[in-house]
């Protein structure tokens, strides 16, 4: 229980004694994610001492101007007194509770049993409070907020509000990534390769990733992990990007024995765009062979968190659930704060039939068979912790294996069925944030807009925003395929596969944010303003005679309470009573009484710590010489 306190956001705080005793507590309304919808009752002793009970109308509230009464509901209707030792405290406490209460999506009491304990513990006879004077809390119109005079709500309250409204400012930008994947089997590049490769810039995409496999082929590649052809290949896509007339650097490239790969990214795009790490693994003979491995780079787009990987699994028909397995340790590779992960390769994935069957289906122009049994979808429907990866649909012919530079499927004596083998997947991790544009604030705090009473403070200066609405998390989403289709370049035994999809991706509106901190100002201002009392008196003036009397009304129509003092400018005025605290939406009876006779007008001013809150003019008459000597 202890440790669910600590999850909760402070709001508000006094310091108390029980009414039966001295023994010091504290009561405080502490907030679920910073949010008055989601507020907590907390009364405690000490930090192991204490109860958590969810705000809601299921609990009653009284107060006057030194104490709070709670009668708890649920708890038997136990009552507790608290002394409350701050009367500024004990209004914000009031204040924020029927705020709070009226709005609270809490009903549900997790902790009953060791709530019951303790509330038993303190709660009061209620006999021993008999004729005490207290307010309903629902009766009054009490509405300051902590915000201006307590740093820590202060905190909790602009968090809360940076959560709700960053989708103002946060808008989804639309970004390109094309990327590509060809198994080369061991071919010197040439111009042909080039041309097929020329594909994946078209229209300057904002992210450009090449994924190469069988480069090399060499035991001493397989062995050390490194090529000379390395080097080859990423001449032939620096020239490829350079040749573009677009925008596009290649940022950064890697390889690993057979496998090379390379990431493009647009200068010119709206966000900026940095690899920010890369890492690769071995995926050959156990981890020791670097004719199959994975390459992995992370990459920022703003606000999105991107990983690229290109690789290539274990062959075969039979190591069907090795694949699997090294699709599993790769996906345990991806940074835990990544948005997207875009996974293509040599997957080496094949289709579980006969090549005879299989190449009758395929001689139709038909593949929907072929794919019923295609061993990546199967494992992606089957098996949970690899279906979070994502395969656009496929319109085209299986990319393995041909003849050399034909386009007929394995005439060999091994007739290898023709496989979808060359893929391009992608991951879309747990929603995080919520991303616009939405045209509206949300300000819970706003609340005290709409319980005001039927006069609306004049220190309310800003519009109300007020809305329980949540913001829904949609950052990130599924990206949208936009093209998916392989190459007719025979350079190798199999295609290329070309991918194109378009990203959502978080975008910081500077203009829009510094519109919301500007609010935020001026809301800031707003709840220092309404910690000012306004009394409404009636009447304004009077004239009376020595001995007259006269009955003023002061009524609070602010949200504070108005804690003041009467001042005589003159003499011979009895102000009964001289001050007094007037709670928001009640009314207090002030008696004017002329003592003695004077020719000057008196003034009788009623002032707060803020300043004077109202005056009245009071005319003494002059008695007749009759009236004067029946008064003595």
């Amino acid at each position: 229980m202890k440790s669910v306190i600590k999850e909760l956001k402070h709001w508000t705080k006094c310091s108390a004694v029980l009414l039966q005793s001295p023994e010091p507590m504290t009561i405080r309304i502490m907030l679920k994610d910073g949010s008055i919808g989601q507020p907590y009752l907390i009364i405690e002793k000490d930090e192991d001492d204490f109860c958590r009970v969810p705000i809601n109308r299921l609990i009653e509230l009284s107060f006057n101007t030194k104490q709070i009464k709670i009668i708890l509901s649920e708890y038997d209707d136990s009552v507790i007194v608290l002394h409350i030792l701050e009367s500024r405290d004990l209004e914000i406490f009031v204040s924020q509770f029927r705020l709070c209460c009226n709005i609270s999506r809490n009903s549900f009491d997790d902790f009953k049993e060791q709530n019951f304990d303790f509330i038993q513990r303190i709660k009061i006879d209620p006999s021993l409070i008999e004729g005490a004077e207290f307010y309903d809390v629902f009766g009054t119109y009490c509405g300051i907020s902590p915000v201006s005079i307590d740093n820590e709500a202060k905190k909790t309250w602009i968090e809360r509000l940076n959560f709700l409204n960053s989708c103002v400012w946060i808008e989804a930008l639309p970004l390109s990534v094309t990327a590509v994947t060809w198994n080369l089997a061991g071919g010197k590049p040439n111009k042909s390769v080039a041309d097929e490769l020329k594909k994946a810039v078209v229209d300057n995409p904002d992210i450009v990733f090449f994924n190469f496999q069988e480069i090399d082929m060499s035991m001493k590649s397989v062995v050390s992990g490194t090529s000379p052809l390395a080097n080859e290949w990423a001449d032939i896509i620096n020239n490829i990007v350079r040749e573009s007339g677009s925008s596009l650097v290649v940022k950064s490239k890697q390889s690993l024995g057979g496998v090379f790969a390379a990431i493009a990214v647009n200068t010119n795009s709206k966000v900026q765009i940095e690899v920010t790490g890369n890492h690769n693994v071995r995926l050959g003979a156990h981890g020791l062979g670097a004719n199959k491995a994975a390459l992995m780079f992370n990459v920022s787009a703003g606000m999105a968190r991107f990983s690229f990987v290109g690789c290539h699994l274990v062959p075969h028909d039979k190591n069907w659930e090795e694949r699997n397995q090294q699709l599993q340790q790769i996906l345990e590779m991806v940074p835990e704060k990544t948005d997207y992960l875009v996974l293509m390769g040599d997957l080496n994935y094949r289709v579980n039939m006969s090549y005879e069957d299989c190449l009758s289906f395929l001689n139709k122009g038909d593949i929907t068979p072929p794919l019923k049994v295609d061993q990546l979808r199967l494992t992606l429907n089957d098996k949970p912790d690899l279906g979070v990866l994502k395969e656009a649909p496929i319109t085209f012919m299986p990319t393995y294996k041909f003849d050399p530079n034909s386009n007929v499927y394995d005439t060999s004596h091994k007739h290898r069925v023709p496989s979808y083998t060359d893929r391009a997947l992608v991951r879309t991790y747990q929603p995080r944030m919520a991303i616009g544009p939405f045209k509206s604030y949300v300000f819970e705090s706003d609340v005290y807009h709409h319980f005001t009473g039927q006069h609306k403070p004049q220190s309310i200066i800003t519009s109300s925003y007020f809305s329980l609405e949540e913001p829904q998390m949609n950052f990130p989403s599924t990206p949208t395929n936009v093209y998916y289709n392989c190459g007719l370049n025979t350079f190798s035994d199999h295609r290329a596969v070309h991918s194109r999809w378009q990203f959502n991706v978080p975008y910081h509106n500077r203009e829009k944010e510094f519109e919301f901190k500007n609010l935020l100002i001026r809301k800031l201002d707003e709840m220092s303003y309404i910690m000012k009392p306004e009394l409404l008196a009636e009447p304004s003036s009077c004239s009376l005679s020595v001995g007259g009397k006269a009955i003023i009304k002061a009524h609070n129509v602010s949200l504070a309470w108005a804690r003041w003092k009467s001042q005589v400018i003159g003499s011979g005025i009895k102000v009964t009573p001289q001050d007094g605290i007037t709670i928001p939406g009640k009314e207090t009876i002030i008696e004017l009484e002329v003592t003695k006779f004077t020719e000057e007008k008196v003034v009788v001013t009623f002032n707060s710590e803020h300043g004077t809150l109202f005056h009245v003019d009071v005319s003494v008459e002059k008695q007749s010489f009759l009236k004067s000597l029946f008064h003595f």
